[in-house]
């Protein structure tokens, strides 16, 4: 007999989870944010133009021009700083908790498995290699495929921003979950991170979704690769809170504390933003039927998950997720954290779920 709430295997998740249509219309905003430097206010026109294009009728394309006058063009400007909440581990999150459950938009499709895009033409000149190897982190044959759709639950799933780009998923209206070492916790003072933007779903530079900018960072460590602190990978999570509520567009994942009866059985996804050639970046991949193997020496609250799913720099922060017979939607176990030549690690546990809950009760 199954145990209750265990992931379904992909065999059991392909019948149990049809591609379906959307059943309305989205009519809520799309945000996307301009910071800029002006003396005085700037003056903003909006253009609208419709194009030729018709998707499928009577869906046409249109160019949204917005024209900003007054603005001082020899200074780059930046989001706003964040404030954070450092939280202790209460010792286990709740088996069941209302927060704690994916949700996906009506107005969305339901896209089980995207079809995979043929990978991009290099453009521009090659070097030579003697001896071509895979990027750390990738264990040939190369089993990613790069997928560009706005279904769900592929809407929910975005790049992250700070020092550098890296992945995260949303697991609330508002509620980014990605991985502490990306995050910029070289902040000014009186702010716990620097700056950080979420844009779902993006692809080659398009944000069917809009982008937004964190506000506050819920997190239990500043994960930093520090030698004296070796069990700070088993804490490499954050949960961001967004200025803009983008995930009432997107939907979003749910959440689940990983158990170690999971071990070995090929249950799990995993996306992100690979930097290797020839994604760059900008497009994102997934993959599926990976096996995770929690750590035994570990305790459950907090705890290192390898695996051999490809996951490159760029992945960080990226969802292990699985799905749950009944449910609408994904939920993730753990986010991508170190990779390496023998074998990757994502980082997991009852704290994880901890920090979702506690972030999206403190800030609906």
């Amino acid at each position: 007999m199954p145990r209750k709430n265990a992931p379904l295997g992909p065999r059991s998740v392909v019948k149990a989870f049809p591609d379906t249509e959307p059943t309305q219309v989205y009519d809520g905003p799309i945000t996307t944010n301009y910071f800029v430097a002006a003396e005085k206010r700037p003056q903003v026109k909006t253009l609208v133009r419709l194009r030729d294009e018709v998707i499928a009728n009577p869906v046409r394309t249109y160019e949204i021009s917005l024209h900003m006058v007054g603005l001082h063009l020899l200074s780059r400007v930046y989001p706003p700083p964040m404030e954070g909440t450092k939280v202790k581990s209460s010792g286990g999150a709740p088996a069941h908790h209302p927060l704690m459950a994916p949700f996906k938009p009506p107005h969305l499709h339901f896209v089980l498995k995207p079809p995979p895009l043929p990978p991009p033409r290099r453009r521009g000149p090659r070097r030579r290699r003697k001896h071509p190897t895979a990027p750390i982190g990738v264990f040939p044959p190369d089993n990613r495929s790069m997928f560009d759709t706005t279904a769900y639950p592929w809407s929910a799933f975005g790049r992250c921003r700070a020092n550098s780009s890296f992945s995260g998923v949303l697991v609330g209206p508002r509620h980014v979950l990605t991985c502490s070492h990306a995050i910029n916790w070289s902040a000014p003072v009186g702010f716990n991170a620097d700056w950080f933007t979420f844009t779902p779903d993006t692809f080659l530079g398009s944000k069917p979704f809009g982008s937004t900018y964190g506000e506050h960072v819920y997190y239990y460590r500043r994960v930093d690769e520090d030698p004296e602190q070796p069990d700070d990978f088993q804490f490499d999570y954050a949960v961001v809170v967004l200025h803009d509520r983008i995930g009432d567009a997107t939907g979003w994942f749910g959440v689940q504390t990983y158990d170690n009866a999971w071990d070995d059985s090929p249950l799990w996804w995993h996306a992100g933003y690979p930097y290797d050639a020839p994604y760059d970046s900008t497009r994102p991949t997934y993959e599926d039927k990976i096996a995770l193997n929690g750590d035994d020496t570990h305790p459950n609250e907090h705890k290192m998950i390898s695996h051999h799913a490809d996951s490159p720099v760029g992945h960080s922060g990226g969802p292990m997720f699985g799905y749950w017979d009944g449910e609408p939607g994904p939920r993730a176990v753990a986010v991508q954290s170190l990779s390496g030549s023998s074998g990757n690690d994502a980082s997991g546990g009852s704290d994880l779920v901890e920090l979702v809950i506690r972030a999206r009760t403190d800030f609906p």
